[in-house]
């Protein structure tokens, strides 16, 4: 195995590769489009599926190991916006459909799981946190844009690569920064 793939599985999300070495490879937005849907024409973004399945096969099964976020879809009763909730845990199920159907390795991480190994998740601060150490980690990866909004699904993405890096080196322990 040469690669650990790092995915976030939101609309927001992203795709993060890194080499056994930890060395940045490559990040990629979810694959989305903007859907016209229901009686006033509205526009909502949706995972564009075919984009997505084009990526995966361009993948070598053998040279990838990939670490999913795994989300959940929760109940409109909970809080929110039922479609939000919805593809909050449709991505993940999406996602992983399309990875296992290639025959890719995987292995599932809740987010808290990964955030404590690298920052003490803090409420409100997670995209924050994510963002600066992920900068600090890995100085080469592109994680805003030219007008500098922060790509945070790319950071996410990145880290969670990395915890998938280390577990499979054997780094078990936390470290909190």
């Amino acid at each position: 195995m040469k690669y650990i793939v790092g995915v976030d599985t939101g609309l927001h999300g992203a795709i993060a590769k890194l080499d056994m070495d930890m060395n940045f490879v490559s990040a990629i937005e979810i694959p989305t489009m903007l859907e016209v849907r229901g009686t006033k024409k509205t526009k909502k973004r949706s995972y564009d599926i075919p984009r997505i399945v084009e990526y995966f096969n361009s993948l070598d099964v053998d040279d990838h190991f990939f670490i999913i976020e795994q989300t959940n879809p929760m109940s409109s009763h909970i809080g929110g916006h039922p479609a939000t909730n919805y593809f909050l845990g449709g991505g993940f199920f999406l996602m992983v459909g399309a990875i296992a159907m290639r025959g890719f390795k995987y292995d599932l991480v809740r987010p808290k799981a990964w955030q404590k190994t690298f920052f003490k998740p803090a409420s409100g601060q997670t995209k924050t946190l994510s963002y600066q150490t992920a900068s600090r980690l890995f100085p080469k990866a592109t994680l805003v844009t030219p007008r500098g909004r922060v790509l945070d699904g790319h950071a996410d993405a990145l880290l969670i690569a990395e915890f998938g890096r280390r577990k499979l080196i054997g780094i078990t322990e936390t470290h909190i920064t």
